[in-house]
């Protein structure tokens, strides 16, 4: 049996065609070290629906999760790992594509080398930041309405200074990463009963990255150079939001946006994860 595990999320209401994409990946970069290919299929509806899924996975070895509408992409994270018995779990989300060939056996030489966790891209972003930099401008003809938005504005910033340290607030992004399965299990996740919850998991006080840090293992992003970058180096790793990405390893919704934004976007969304 092999020692690590490659999880990817299939999620219903995102249909066929993120599926395909991430197959097609797969099958044209070969991951470099022997693994199992675990699909979690998410509220999948019916037998034809399954049908269609079936088919791009046709000559694929893989096994099968089915999960209803609980969580979002975190909490069937932690239901693969407590089902199946692997040394290493590698998730890649819904939207994830790889890009190079080797991509896992660079992920796994460094968790072998003592990596607490690696990841295909990490960012300084802070949710908490974002929202601060965002007040509600106030509309004189639209006094009430204005104060309404300024009070939610007002709550959603209190709530998110509880969870969110301030910029930086480095972090690994949970479109692709990897770590031993007892870590995984040790660590505290309370669950998604809320969107929010999932970004909590991700770059939240309480989170991956300082769970893992706080055991005083390093948390790492590998790039498609092979190496692995610490945190006060992922900007230079050129792999999210800088450097053109030309070093990214897995690809996700969210570096395509970068990838596809005009000269100004990019601008902004590069001030968002590094700052200026």
């Amino acid at each position: 049996m092999p020692e690590i595990c490659v999880v990817h999320l299939v999620w219903s209401p995102l249909g066929a065609a993120q599926l395909a994409q991430f197959i097609t990946s797969y099958r044209e970069h070969h991951a470099g070290v022997e693994h199992d290919l675990l699909i979690i299929f998410k509220e999948v509806g019916g037998a034809d629906e399954l049908a269609a899924y079936e088919a791009l996975l046709e000559g694929i070895n893989y096994k099968s999760l089915f999960l209803g509408g609980e969580g979002f992409d975190i909490l069937p994270y932690f239901v693969a790992a407590r089902s199946f018995d692997y040394q290493y779990f590698c998730f890649l989300n819904s939207y994830s594509a790889i890009l190079t060939p080797g991509w896992l056996r660079m992920m796994s030489e460094h968790l072998g080398r003592g990596a607490g966790v690696v990841g295909a891209t990490g960012s300084w972003e802070s949710y908490y930041t974002n929202l601060a930099r965002s007040r509600p401008p106030v509309a004189v003809k639209h006094v009430r309405d204005s104060v309404n938005k300024y009070r939610e504005w007002r709550r959603s910033l209190r709530e998110a200074r509880e969870h969110f340290d301030p910029f930086p607030n480095r972090h690994l992004r949970t479109n692709c990463f990897a770590l031993a399965r007892d870590l995984m299990l040790e660590l505290a996740f309370r669950g998604e009963a809320v969107k929010m919850d999932s970004l909590k998991f991700e770059s939240g006080r309480d989170g991956l990255t300082r769970q893992v840090e706080a055991r005083g293992l390093p948390v790492l992003v590998v790039g498609r150079d092979g190496a692995a970058y610490t945190p006060e180096r992922w900007r230079e790793s050129s792999t999210f939001r800088s450097g053109g990405q030309r070093n990214l390893l897995v690809a996700d919704n969210r570096t395509r946006q970068y990838a596809e934004a005009d000269a100004a976007t990019k601008v902004f969304l590069e001030d968002c994860a590094w700052g200026t």
